[in-house]
């Protein structure tokens, strides 16, 4: 029988919830462990092992099922619930111009990412994106600062306003977005990186 392999438990945060849960219920369930001997003989402990150990599985599998369904790492969900980004300005519904200032505030913001703003359109099963600024960030104030620079559509249009939590890769795809995007008149991006987060959103209408 192969050995259980400690580095993909360690490295698999919800794996290794779900084997510690799975320990303990055996272990409550049978009242021991045969290697290394270990013996829980009081009914009461055994039940608490049992508990404790449900709630540990049920916790891994939440934590799996969030992670598969934002299609992101460990990390990129732990800092995107951490950092509590909103957005302040632009509020819902707001008329605007073809470009306006976007801000907002945050808690915290991992060494290595960026907030971005960026518009999108929704349609079916494709959405496209067109990153606008990188925010200037003032972490003393804990407030973020970032502009539209340009919005289509006619007068009366609903906009909506994206803003994006951003680690290295997704930087670097916003940079060159940034850098060949007036060459290229512009088209969207379909697909973005793994380490790009939504994290805050607004539909403003546009006044001209």
């Amino acid at each position: 029988m192969e050995k259980p392999n400690l580095s993909k438990l360690i490295d698999n945060t919800p794996l290794a919830l779900v084997a510690v849960g799975l320990l303990l219920i055996v272990v409550g369930a049978a009242g021991g462990w045969p290697n290394p001997p270990l013996q829980v003989s009081e009914l009461g402990w055994r039940v608490a092992l049992a508990v404790i150990g449900a709630f540990v599985v049920a916790t891994g599998v939440l934590f799996y099922w969030r992670l598969s369904i934002r299609g992101n790492s460990t990390a990129q969900v732990l800092f995107s619930d951490n950092c509590n980004i909103k957005l302040v300005s632009p509020y819902a519904g707001e008329r605007v111009g073809r470009s306006f200032s976007v801000s907002g505030t945050f808690e915290e913001l991992p060494d290595g990412t960026a907030v971005w703003v960026s518009t999108v359109h929704r349609g079916g099963k494709t959405s496209e994106f067109w990153p606008q600024r990188c925010a200037i960030v003032d972490r003393k104030d804990k407030t973020w600062h970032s502009a539209v620079n340009h919005v289509g559509g006619a007068k009366g249009d609903s906009a909506e306003i994206l803003v994006l939590l951003v680690g290295r890769d997704g930087q670097c795809l916003f940079d060159y977005f940034d850098k060949v995007g007036s060459q290229a008149k512009w088209p969207s991006i379909e697909k973005l990186t793994s380490d790009i987060v939504e994290v805050a959103s607004v539909k403003v209408v546009l006044d001209v």
